[in-house]
């Protein structure tokens, strides 16, 4: 179930939050990742978005940048499921995760040099979190 969703016409970067499936894996860490699926843009598309909240937090985050056509299409569902003119504005659209996925940030600490090179969405939400 969608916790919250916004888009804002003009904008290209959504931020969408899911309720807490159940049985989340409780080792989220940041830097993980998940695979989203949302039936109503296409039922055997899934794909891959950085994990934007915190792990502690009651709801999982992605902040998703419109930079295709599935993408594209998310912003519209979210748009239009947000316009009471259209679905009474309830917000509501199903959206299945599956993860968290670990990811190569992990164990950095256990290494005497690291580099550290970011590009893309992620950077933003990554320095902020």
């Amino acid at each position: 179930e969608v916790y919250r969703s916004t888009s804002k016409r003009g904008n290209d970067v959504l931020d969408l939050r899911v309720s807490k499936p159940f049985g989340w894996k409780t080792s989220q860490k940041p830097g993980m990742y998940a695979f989203v699926n949302v039936p109503a843009i296409s039922k055997t598309e899934w794909h891959p978005f950085t994990i934007s909240s915190a792990p502690c937090q009651d709801f999982v985050g992605f902040h998703i940048q419109k930079a295709g056509d599935w993408t594209a299409n998310l912003h519209k569902l979210v748009l239009d499921s947000s316009d009471p003119e259209k679905n009474g504005g309830d917000n509501k659209f199903a959206v299945r995760i599956e993860g968290p996925i670990g990811a190569s940030t992990q164990e950095f600490d256990q290494y005497p040099v690291v580099v550290l090179i970011g590009a893309g969405i992620g950077v933003t939400v990554s320095t902020i979190r």
